[in-house]
């Protein structure tokens, strides 16, 4: 058997749904100083099972680390991460980027759906965005 190595325990072994993603992405400024938000402080009332999967990855991992890793599998996305990005974390509205693109409202959710869809992949950091979407494309 191969001897474990530091991605064996690492932070990309935890599980990271898009929930997650989107709740770290929604607080990012509390998550980068380092605080780990009390979802009912938030307002983020409807999802306990994400609160317990953050305070869970809490455990082992520091909010700021939560941060940096969310930006990071969202930024590999390429374009289809900077929507995620501006949508949850600058809170632009979808149609006003539909807008600015000239396209339709519906392409901009498609390209956010699998923007989270590679970002919640095990395997995100290992394989490039283009490639995922040449064999996982739906």
């Amino acid at each position: 058997m191969a001897p474990k190595t530091d991605y064996d325990y690492g932070i990309t072994k935890k599980a990271w749904p898009r929930r997650l993603i989107i709740y770290v992405l929604q607080n990012l400024s509390v998550f980068r100083a380092g605080i780990i938000p009390n979802y009912r402080v938030t307002g983020y009332t409807t999802a306990p099972r994400v609160q317990r999967s953050i305070r869970a990855l809490a455990t082992f991992i520091p909010a700021v680390e939560m941060a940096a890793e969310a930006t990071m599998r969202v930024s590999r996305a390429g374009d289809d991460g900077y929507i995620v990005m501006c949508i949850y974390a600058a809170g632009i509205q979808a149609h006003t980027i539909a807008r600015l693109l000239h396209t339709d409202e519906r392409d901009i959710w498609r390209r956010v759906g699998n923007a989270l869809r590679y970002a919640s992949w095990d395997e995100c950091l290992l394989v490039k965005y283009a490639a995922w979407r040449r064999l996982y494309h739906r």
